[in-house]
């Protein structure tokens, strides 16, 4: 009772219970303060027995401790939309990744068939300068 006692009187009264109406039903002090709490607290919360106590104050304690945790799950969800945003990201490399390693393949395949035809275009074009010098000397023996 005694720890109780302590956190009860260094801690606030929750903000549901605060304003005109803790003015209004808070008893004077007097020489028992643990008394004059809970008499304010049956007021207040309609507690009757300890077992309601009990119930209101793991209420208040899980209260709290949503509200200390509250600035971690924004900062996990904060932390959640950059992952998504990342592997959004990643993925969209990757895709890039695929599509320039496709370009690459194409290129290679262009870039050989224009080195084959080119070398034909130069045999054809020998060929043909070759042909040109033949008929060039039978016209002259023709002569």
């Amino acid at each position: 009772l005694n720890r109780l006692e302590s956190l009860v009187s260094e801690r606030p009264l929750p903000r549901e219970f605060q304003g005109p109406q803790v003015a209004q039903n808070a008893p004077a002090k007097s020489t028992s303060g643990s008394e004059d709490e809970f008499e304010l607290l049956q007021s207040l919360c309609g507690i009757d027995s300890v077992q309601q106590f009990y119930a209101w104050f793991s209420e208040m304690e899980e209260k709290v401790e949503a509200e200390k945790e509250e600035k971690y799950r924004l900062y996990m969800d904060t932390l959640k939309q950059y992952a998504a945003c990342c592997d959004e990201l990643l993925s969209e490399i990757v895709s890039a990744m695929n599509a320039l390693g496709e370009l690459d393949v194409d290129y290679s395949l262009v870039s050989t068939k224009t080195s084959a035809l080119h070398d034909a275009c130069e045999s054809l074009v020998k060929e043909k300068n070759r042909l040109a010098a033949f008929a060039d000397s039978i016209g002259a023996k023709l002569r």
